[in-house]
């Protein structure tokens, strides 16, 4: 778990996970590519993804760029890491989706800490100390 805060320390990540939970690029089955008018930034136009959005969408949404750059290769990589997000290949993209387990999985915990629910399992407490 300590991963996953870890990784939403850092205001980038952080965009970039809600850039992708509510991802402004529509998948249309119909043409299996993305509607070019519901995307935020031209640049992401001619990306295909099935599911999510591509390195380069992300990257034009976070920094403007039209290329993916190193420092976004980076917070990609460390939400990967952290479970947060799904990478796959899809033809010569890589495709990228809010892993939505790991992330329920970290607000449930938030939820336990906030109702108090942590106390009644605590292990490194002695007996009646919480």
């Amino acid at each position: 778990m300590s991963s996953v805060f870890k990784a939403l320390c850092d205001p980038t990540r952080r965009h970039v996970i809600e850039f992708l939970s509510g991802c402004c690029c529509a998948y249309d089955e119909a043409d299996d590519c993305c509607k070019a008018e519901e995307c935020s930034c031209e640049a992401g136009t001619s990306d295909c993804c099935p599911s999510g959005s591509t390195a380069s969408n992300i990257c034009c949404h976070v920094t403007g760029k039209e290329t993916i750059t190193s420092t976004v290769s980076h917070h990609l990589k460390e939400l990967t890491e952290a479970g947060l997000i799904v990478q796959q290949k899809c033809g010569k993209y890589n495709c990228f989706e809010p892993n939505a387990e790991s992330l329920r999985a970290a607000g449930n915990y938030l939820l336990k800490l906030a109702g108090g629910e942590h106390k009644t399992s605590c292990s490194c407490c002695e007996e009646g100390c919480c």
